[in-house]
């Protein structure tokens, strides 16, 4: 199988609450999946990103330009509230957005630019984005943002340290901490399992 070497654009979003939701109701659970498909899916077509898989309640999404990108999650964050201003079940989501080095093996892509990207969409506020400072630079004369700066931001099992910039700057939704944590550990281990899973692959690969 042939591994190909390439710079993109990598989103990652995620539902907010869903476990909760899911426990509380499994049917309200399936039908906000559904409205969120309906939502997202013409917006990635739109800015011409390929959706590389569903994650559970959320996206891996691959983008040639960072500038589609983030008009991408912008564009998606709006509709998702116009449609929550509607007599609809109401949800919301996180994105996260790197711009970095990737392999395509397949059908799928691996390596730091994805790892990154799922690793600081937890850090979005409900209804926003969080994106690194490779993302900032490559949009920032493009696009009309004014994100809230953090610097010396400390990811998961990576030793570097991150500047990474908020859209909005301030908390959408007053979830509590406790079910904050829960699915962040929930996303985390989701990802371990994902980068062992694809480290496996390239193992056999190589051999």
């Amino acid at each position: 199988m042939p591994i190909e070497r390439k710079l993109a654009a990598i989103m990652f979003t995620d539902i907010v609450g869903f476990t909760k939701i899911m426990r509380e109701d499994e049917s309200i659970g399936v039908s906000v999946l559904r409205n969120q498909e309906s939502i997202i899916i013409p917006l990635v077509e739109k800015h011409k990103g390929k959706i590389v898989k569903q994650t559970g309640d959320g996206y891996l999404v691959e983008f040639s330009s960072s500038v589609e990108s983030v008009q991408c999650a912008m564009e998606m964050q709006n509709s998702i509230k116009d449609y929550n201003n509607e007599d609809n079940i109401d949800f919301h989501i996180r994105i996260g957005i790197h711009l970095g080095d990737i392999l395509v093996i397949g059908d799928d892509i691996v390596g730091d630019g994805v790892n990154i990207a799922s690793r600081i969409e937890p850090m979005a506020n409900p209804d926003g984005i969080c994106f690194t400072e490779a993302v900032y630079e490559s949009v920032k004369s493009r696009l009309d943002i004014s994100p809230q700066r953090i610097s010396e931001v400390d990811l998961k099992y990576n030793d570097d340290k991150y500047t990474i910039y908020k859209i909005p700057d301030e908390l959408g939704d007053k979830q509590s901490d406790d079910s904050i944590k829960e699915e962040y550990q929930i996303h985390i281990k989701e990802i371990i399992k994902y980068s062992m899973d694809k480290i496996e692959l390239m193992k056999s690969l190589i051999v």
